[in-house]
């Protein structure tokens, strides 16, 4: 075969392959079934949020009993219409949602998971790979791109935790801020990098002082806050970019409540010491 025609269909061979791969990630979808074990009418849903009104469009209203989760992909469930009430956090295949969730069901979140971009050129050109929570060994990231990085950009809500080897001991550096330029010699000493999700700090009293706990996404009742002993005695708040928190008065996602979208010094007379019950969700754009 000629070397030029035979150059075009290795390209036309390598854009299919590219451009059904890039539609695969982009139609990536959570699937919700009726029944148990994946059976019964279904549902293909995007990253976003549905309230009530939409799965009775579907004719799925309370009736969403087993789901598919792919990778990277995250459910929230709600047992109340505009995501509230009692709420579920759902990460893998679900074949049976189980007695307390059956036909229970009223609103769903669908969020993609934030991962760190490194990128092979500066300002963030030419993408690498995608870095999901979890704990790299450094060398083997540059074997598997085969060579250095020179920017990375890290989503809010994620940090990246680099631990070093220098002197006699490992030194640990926390990094929150993209970088537009970075001098490989200025990772020579990294040995491990962690990619996290940020925490919520709650205190005990206002100005971020007092006893404090450290939560993750998800949701919050009494008696777990009661085990780390703040339960009705919550002040102040510290809040990741992108995160936010959803306080009740009442156990069980109930009652009075507020939503705090960035630090709070105070929470206000009306929750002070007064927190039941929370909800820590990462903001859909």
């Amino acid at each position: 075969m000629h070397k030029s025609r035979q150059n075009s269909v290795s390209f036309l061979i390598f854009f299919l392959f590219f451009f059904g791969l890039s539609q695969v990630v982009k139609a990536q979808a959570v699937i919700g079934y009726s029944q148990d074990a994946f059976e019964g009418k279904s549902l293909k849903l995007h990253p976003g949020r549905y309230d009530a009104h939409f799965l009775v469009s579907k004719g799925l209203a309370q009736k969403i009993n087993s789901l598919k989760i792919p990778q990277g992909l995250q459910v929230w469930i709600y047992s109340r219409d505009y995501w509230q009430g009692k709420s579920r956090v759902l990460k893998t295949h679900v074949s049976n949602l189980g007695w307390d969730w059956e036909d229970t069901m009223v609103s769903l979140e669908i969020i993609a998971e934030a991962r760190v971009e490194l990128f092979a050129k500066t300002n963030y050109k030419k993408p690498l790979l995608s870095l999901s929570p979890g704990s790299y060994s450094l060398d083997s990231l540059l074997a598997h791109i085969k060579g250095p990085f020179y920017s990375w950009k890290i989503p809010q809500g994620l940090e990246i935790i680099a631990l070093s080897n220098v002197g006699n001991g490992d030194i640990t550096d926390t990094i929150r801020a993209n970088k537009a330029k970075l001098d490989p010699v200025c990772y020579a000493d990294i040995h491990t990098l962690m990619v996290a999700e940020q925490e919520v700090q709650l205190f005990e009293h206002r100005n971020f002082e007092g006893r404090s706990l450290q939560l993750l996404p998800g949701a919050y009742d009494v008696l777990e806050l009661r085990s780390r002993e703040l339960d009705d005695q919550i002040s102040s708040i510290k809040i990741p970019d992108g995160y936010l928190v959803i306080a009740f008065e009442q156990a069980h996602f109930q009652g009075k409540s507020k939503v705090f979208t960035q630090d709070m010094a105070f929470t206000g007379w009306e929750l002070n010491d007064a927190i039941s019950s929370l909800m820590i969700r990462k903001r859909i754009p």
